[in-house]
């Protein structure tokens, strides 16, 4: 029985990716990379492979790169909507869940969401650098809060979230409204797959 529900911040919670994709494409030329054409086939892509085949960038490069590019694409984010019905639901699950974020967004992001819509998150664990180690992140959460793996779900919407879940043997749903698509998610095979907030309540009822 699961004690406690991770969520994810960007795609997952907020509606970043067009701000996302409009700030990696202005600072391109800047930080010599390439910029995203097609946004739509960039969902069927891993984050590795968005970085290789649609950046042109190796891993250290890319590295390198998100020192200097990383915290003006987050600044470009701040005001990333909620995704729709959510805030009725975290309410709703908050009666039975310790409810957390664990992101590689910056905290101040984060923060300055879970005001702005007054959300019931009790835990937040951030940190911009470790965007390809997020397993790190959620075991960071566990380790802090007492729980073992069994006992939290993670809520995510990238490949990624599911390949860091699976590395630590983390249930994880996926959600489908945020970076990746429903075939791109599905692929990596997660616990769940969600199309709606709502599903995501009735998964833990």
């Amino acid at each position: 029985m699961y004690k406690a529900i991770l969520f994810d911040f960007d795609g997952t919670l907020v509606q970043s990716m067009p701000l996302a994709v409009q700030a990696i494409n202005h600072y391109a030329k800047q930080y010599h990379y390439n910029p995203i054409i097609d946004a739509e086939k960039a969902r069927h892509k891993s984050a590795l492979r968005l970085i290789r085949e649609d950046l042109g960038l190796t891993i250290p490069g890319f590295l390198f790169r998100s020192m200097f590019a990383v915290p003006k694409i987050m600044g470009a984010m701040k005001d990333a909507p909620l995704v729709p019905d959510l805030d009725t639901l975290l309410l709703q699950l908050a009666t039975k869940y310790k409810l957390g974020i664990v992101d590689s967004a910056s905290e101040r992001r984060i923060y300055d969401c879970i005001s702005r819509y007054s959300l019931p998150i009790q835990h937040v664990v951030a940190d911009p650098f470790k965007l390809l180690h997020k397993d790190q992140l959620i075991l960071d959460y566990i380790i802090r809060q007492d729980f073992i793996p069994q006992e939290v779900l993670y809520v995510g919407d990238e490949v990624r979230d599911i390949e860091a879940c699976k590395k630590i043997h983390l249930d994880i749903a996926a959600v489908t409204w945020g970076y990746n698509s429903t075939l791109a998610l599905e692929k990596a095979r997660p616990n769940f797959v969600v199309d709606r907030p709502q599903d995501l309540g009735e998964i833990l009822r």
